[in-house]
């Protein structure tokens, strides 16, 4: 059995999740993945309530 090696690039990744109507993207900052969303402010939060631009990212180990 043929086991194939499927490559993603960023491009497609972004493209499925727009298809997909989920409201995050992925990029590349250096050399980490990083999410953007955007997301309501906190409960509580001082902030007002127009939703804010987040990026979370994590380096590989």
């Amino acid at each position: 059995m043929a086991v194939s090696k499927t490559e993603w690039t960023l491009e497609a990744v972004n493209q499925r999740l727009k298809e997909g109507r989920v409201k995050v993207s992925v990029e590349q900052i250096g050399g980490m993945l990083a999410l953007r969303a955007t997301l309501p402010p906190k409960p509580g939060s001082d902030r007002p309530l127009s939703p804010n631009t987040n990026t979370f990212g994590r380096s590989p180990p």
